[in-house]
């Protein structure tokens, strides 16, 4: 691929993180190893979402319920019946992946930086405003992704947030992909808490995504 396409896919991706970082900024977690509790918890008796238009499904708890869109670009946003929580899929039109096969793609995929700036380019965040806890490249099926989790403090219109978020990235042709899970509070403690009560059905959901 040549470098100015290179560069143009880049720009697209950094952007397209930014605007969904600020639409999101109430959803961040981060990702344990999943707990014995968590393992017995099974997704195949949750409800399933299926959504044909874009190709991919989600599974999430039977008291879990779908929530109203906050953008154009978020195809489904579930949260439990009661307290913060969330998980949605973003799903963005790239014109520069559009004529790229998945094979090209991937290649992208598999040699994208993942170090702490980079993240922050992703996020649209400066690098003071949150601390990396795990970062590396997966697999969502066959297609590569990128994975990454922190915890993160940011000033908005409404207060500063205190939150844990886990997001996984990935791209098929013509679409950039973020798959966040979280819990995002005013106070810290008040986050952690939360996050540790609903830290197993949120790594479920998020393993339950797939493309069709």
């Amino acid at each position: 691929m040549g470098n100015l396409v290179s560069y143009r896919i880049h720009c697209e991706k950094v952007q397209s993180m930014k605007i969904a970082a600020r639409k999101f900024i109430a959803v961040i977690v981060l990702a344990y190893p999943l707990s014995g509790f968590a393992q017995n918890i099974n997704p195949n008796l949750w409800q399933t979402n299926i959504n044909k238009d874009f190709g991919f499904r989600i599974s999430y708890p039977n008291d879990w319920k779908v929530t109203p869109l906050k953008g154009p670009n978020v195809r489904i946003s579930v949260s439990p019946a009661s307290g913060p929580g969330n998980c949605n899929v973003v799903a963005r039109q790239v014109g520069d992946l559009k004529a790229m096969s998945q094979q090209q793609l991937n290649k992208e995929l598999e040699t994208m930086a993942i170090d702490d700036a980079s993240w922050a380019e992703y996020l649209g965040m400066h690098q003071s405003q949150f601390a990396m806890t795990e970062r590396r490249r997966a697999k969502i099926g066959n297609i590569p992704a990128i994975f990454g989790s922190f915890e993160a403090n940011i000033e908005t219109l409404e207060g500063r947030y205190f939150g844990k978020k886990v997001v996984a990235m990935t791209f098929t042709p013509g679409l950039l992909w973020t798959i966040t899970c979280g819990v995002s509070t005013y106070k810290p403690q008040e986050g952690r808490q939360r996050y540790d009560e609903l830290q197993p059905y949120l790594m479920k959901i998020m393993g339950s995504f797939t493309f069709l």
